[in-house]
């Protein structure tokens, strides 16, 4: 799905792949949302993505989410993008995506800004393994010091979270894990709040 504008809808792209085998071959690239309701991207039960150069806006709609991938497995890539959120929720949010020690998740070199006034997670990786966060740039204008948070990590393993910006304006988190053991690299990060 390539050089797209889509503007409007429920959602902006949906797929999803079956449960069992989940589906390859899915390239999501150079595309303009803007307007939807509920999701951007949303991809459930697929085989490495590739997610890269799209440009994303939420204007006016609360609970909407950027990019969300569920159960997507393996290298999944998630690269320069652009995700500007002006109400509440979520920039990337990657929900039970396991790689392996081989084929490592990717979410690189892409700006992620979410505002609102309560609940704003720039990147969030949720019950997710073998991820890799690098060289994003992130800012949360949300107003709630509880609810923003500009990376979020939720369990998971082998979460490695290397040479971001991570930037908190509304008083939040700008770098929260309830596992002292899900990530187990972090540095060279870049800490506002």
């Amino acid at each position: 799905i390539e050089k797209n504008s889509i503007t409007s809808g429920y959602n902006g792209i949906l797929l999803n792949g079956q449960n069992v085998i989940h589906s390859p071959g899915i390239n999501i690239n150079g595309n303009l949302l803007s307007g939807q309701y509920n999701y951007g991207i949303y991809l459930d039960d697929a085989d490495a993505p590739l997610i890269q150069n799209n440009i994303i806006t939420n204007t006016n709609q609360t609970l909407y989410y950027g990019i969300y991938l569920l159960d997507c497995n393996n290298d999944l890539k998630i690269l320069k993008n652009k995700v500007t959120n002006f109400q509440t929720n979520g920039g990337i949010v990657i929900n039970s995506c396991i790689g392996t020690i081989s084929k490592k998740g990717l979410i690189a070199n892409n700006f992620v800004e979410v505002n609102g006034t309560s609940a704003a997670y720039g990147i969030y990786t949720y019950l997710s393994d073998y991820q890799n966060i690098f060289y994003n740039s992130v800012r949360i204008n949300s107003t709630s010091t509880t609810g923003g948070i500009a990376f979020y990590n939720f369990s998971g393993s082998s979460i490695d979270v290397r040479n971001n910006i991570l930037s908190n304006f509304g008083g939040g988190y700008a770098y929260y894990t309830n596992s002292i053991t899900a990530v187990t690299v972090s540095d060279y990060n870049d800490l506002f709040t």
